[in-house]
């Protein structure tokens, strides 16, 4: 992808158009159901599930920070991918998301 880039002149477009943050919402549930007791029961703790939510946020911002630079704009369809991506990038990386509303249409 990046090769056609730097050889094209064509503009290339990521378009986000899941939730960013379903690890973030649903944390203690994961950590529940994946770990073995007793440690399913101290990472699911208000303060133990910090840490595995500080590693998806790096990894995350070091995954979407790649991204934007390798596409020439990002593509969001809803106001909320917007928040999310807040969270994980920060307003410098966020110059080139444009929003695109969402063509269905409700009868």
């Amino acid at each position: 992808m990046f090769r056609f880039k730097k050889n094209s002149k064509a503009k290339v477009i990521i378009c986000i158009h899941n939730s960013l943050s379903s690890f973030k919402s649903n944390v203690k549930d994961i950590m529940k159901r994946v770990l073995t007791k007793p440690f399913n029961t101290l990472m699911a703790t208000d303060i133990l599930s910090n840490f595995p939510l500080f590693y998806h946020k790096v990894k995350h911002r070091s995954d979407l920070l790649k991204i934007s630079k390798s596409h020439d704009t990002t593509l969001l369809f809803t106001p909320s991918n917007y928040e999310e991506l807040k969270y994980f990038s920060s307003y410098k990386n966020l110059l080139n998301v444009n929003f695109m509303t969402n063509p269905i249409i409700n009868f």
